[in-house]
């Protein structure tokens, strides 16, 4: 009896592993929407004035260009040895950037970059308070918003003031 029972089963795993399996599927096509932006660029070419590039076998570099809309810019960099060890050492680099803004302003940022982090200077970025007891000042638009909140207390319902009555 248990041989026919073996028998059987292996009959019909043979019949279900020889009969063909449709692995036909239906390809779901999925799009996303392609947004378009216009911009003011006209797509002319910009030509580059001036390029500069010197690599020396230590690893020091220097490097700058200019270009036909106004943008300058000039980088350097060497191993700074911070220690006593070759493992100590770390890489400085220091460059300036020129161009001008799409409002007419010149912008020129300077920036040395070294064990202690990026470190940008230029005067349109914002300073750092004086003294630590000088706070930043307050951008315009967060001093309307906190005069209008103050203008408009927010108003609590009848639930509110009950739950906190039993608080």
């Amino acid at each position: 009896m248990a041989l026919m029972i073996i028998a059987i089963a292996l009959s019909v795993s043979t019949c279900v592993l020889s009969s063909p399996i449709n692995h036909q599927h239906t390809p779901i096509e999925i799009r996303q929407p392609v947004r378009s932006y216009e911009t003011e660029s006209n797509n002319t070419p910009i030509p580059i004035l001036h390029q500069e590039q010197e690599v020396e076998f230590d690893g020091t570099y220097h490097t700058s260009f200019e270009t036909g809309n106004g943008i300058i810019a000039h980088e350097e960099g060497h191993l700074k040895h911070a220690g006593e060890k070759d493992e100590d050492a770390v890489e400085e680099v220091q460059g300036e950037v020129q161009y001008t803004a799409p409002d007419g302003t010149i912008i020129k940022l300077r920036y040395i970059a070294n064990e202690n982090g990026f470190q940008p200077e230029g005067d349109h970025l914002p300073k750092a308070p004086v003294d630590e007891n000088t706070p930043p000042p307050v951008p315009p638009a967060i001093a309307r918003a906190l005069e209008y909140i103050a203008a408009h207390p927010q108003q609590e319902d009848e639930e509110t003031q009950t739950a906190k009555a039993h608080h």
